[in-house]
């Protein structure tokens, strides 16, 4: 996975990701042409809105999915590749925690904050876990069964206006 550096947004996802795609991939020796469309929109798992393709390289032998993530004026360029694509989907869970953590940083560092207010929060916050064991018999080796637990929560922390009337 590799985080490139933010570009120009043209206010349309699928028009950066050509212009993504043309300067990173594509100068590469081993793809040729834009993914194919409709990209796949993603909203919600990420931190910032976007669209994801991918494709193929010409000698068959890696897959590269390329998100691109809008963040308002800019949009940062995030490529994944993997050998297949049976890869590239059994590490989509971790592909998506580490780009639901990347976020475009300020021109200019801010001063840590002592103290936090209800504005600071507002938004929609998710967390979430799951395990899963597999249980063998020890005499025989053999496969008994498993367990899975599972646990997720959102929370959404609107702003609120207060005025008062004299």
């Amino acid at each position: 996975m590799v985080v490139h550096s933010p570009m120009a947004s043209s206010g349309d996802p699928t028009k950066d990701l050509n212009v993504a795609w043309t300067k990173i991939v594509l100068a590469s020796n081993d793809y040729r042409g834009l993914p194919a469309q409709p990209y796949l929109e993603v909203r919600g798992s990420l931190g910032h809105p976007g669209v994801r393709a991918e494709a193929p390289s010409v000698s068959r032998n890696a897959l590269t999915r390329m998100y691109v993530l809008e963040t308002g004026k800019s949009f940062i360029p995030v490529v994944i590749m993997s050998p297949n694509r049976v890869v590239m989907n059994s590490m989509a869970y971790v592909a998506l925690a580490f780009l639901g953590r990347i976020r475009e940083a300020p021109p200019k560092a801010q001063p840590v904050k002592n103290s936090i207010k209800v504005a600071d929060l507002t938004g929609h916050w998710k967390s979430g876990a799951a395990t899963s064991r597999n249980f063998y018999n020890s005499q025989t080796g053999r496969y008994e069964g498993n367990a899975t637990s599972l646990f997720a929560a959102g929370y959404t922390i609107a702003r609120t206006a207060v005025s008062l009337i004299r």
